[in-house]
């Protein structure tokens, strides 16, 4: 039950069951304007769709999935938007010239944190509190402390020497 038509501006593979096309070797499809394929409901309405033309690639549908052993995306310039990202991943190592983070609220936890800094670490502030369970250790060649107006030190007992 399926037949193949030539109209004057389609060739039409029309099958209730599948259509296949199988090669050995590469199936090529080249169109000067675009290659579309889509997926639909009964009513016709598009569910999901891959589109190629001259310069886009567009993939449309309510969930995309990638899996790989290995895989590279290399795109000189790129856009995430959406509502919410989650991610696991074992290791993550991000080399920038220059990293710009811009939130209304961060939060992070972690097991151990560290930071190396070679040249100048500044934090800016309207407010800050530190709080800390057990010691805090403070070590510098030279440390210098200054408040606009009060200081205060409130400890059972005070070494300076």
């Amino acid at each position: 039950a399926s037949f193949t038509a030539l109209t004057k501006e389609f060739l039409v593979f029309s099958s209730a069951k599948n259509i296949r096309f199988f090669s050995q070797q590469s199936i090529n499809m080249t169109s000067l304007n675009g290659i579309q394929m889509m997926t639909s409901d009964l009513y016709g309405k598009m569910r999901s769709s891959i589109e190629l033309t001259t310069h886009k690639l567009g993939l449309k549908s309510s969930f995309f999935s990638i899996t790989a052993l290995r895989g590279n995306v290399d795109i000189s310039e790129s856009t995430f938007t959406g509502q919410t990202m989650v991610s696991t991943i074992n290791h993550v190592k991000l080399t920038a010239k220059k990293l710009t983070t811009l939130a209304q609220d961060v939060v992070a936890k972690a097991k151990s944190y560290h930071q190396i800094v070679d040249g100048l670490c500044q934090f800016k502030a309207g407010r800050m509190r530190t709080l800390i369970d057990n010691s805090y250790h403070l070590k510098a060649k030279k440390a210098f402390m200054k408040a606009d107006s009060d200081l205060k030190v409130n400890a059972k007992k005070i070494n300076i020497g």
